[in-house]
């Protein structure tokens, strides 16, 4: 028989179970977006990685044009001294900023390429920290539904064999 007791208890039990629910259907709620959250920010470090190795070509394209420059004031600062542009010192010369243009621009596109790099393993982090964080958030999930339904159940039969 049903007293005004044992109806309160349920009455209680199932307001507990409701707000179990809610309380869990938040977390998830709270987890999924932080997971959206790592996955946008490896978006935006992908997009990092590609600016990174555009920059980088561009600066390594005015390296060279900066080299060129400095061969043509070589060649300028030699024709004024009488120095004849096929000497050996200004040949010498002349190499000499070519490679060191050459070279600039290697490890600048060099360093650039290291930035984009860790730019996409630090994305591919968060997408794996995204994913875990997804599949946590479903876990949880999953067994705060059960234990909501369990410590339900177990509450009514306690009630009813009283």
């Amino acid at each position: 028989m049903c007293t005004a007791n044992s109806i309160a208890v349920a009455v209680a039990t199932v307001v507990s179970a409701a707000l179990s629910v809610q309380q869990i259907q938040t977390q998830k709620a709270v987890t999924k977006y932080q997971a959206r959250q790592m996955e946008y920010q490896a978006e935006q470090n992908k997009k990092k990685a590609e600016k990174q190795r555009i920059q980088g070509l561009e600066e390594a394209r005015n390296k060279k044009l900066q080299a060129i420059l400095r061969m043509g004031d070589s060649k300028t600062r030699f024709a004024a001294g009488n120095i004849l542009a096929s000497s050996a010192t200004s040949l010498n010369v002349n190499e000499q900023h070519k490679l060191n243009g050459e070279l600039e621009a290697l490890n600048t596109m060099g360093n650039a390429e290291d930035m984009a790099e860790n730019s996409e393993f630090q994305a591919e982090k968060l997408y794996s920290q995204a994913a875990l964080t997804s599949f946590n958030s479903r876990q949880q999930y999953n067994m705060g539904m059960i234990k909501v339904a369990s410590n339900t159940t177990n509450s009514f039969v306690k009630q009813f064999d009283s």
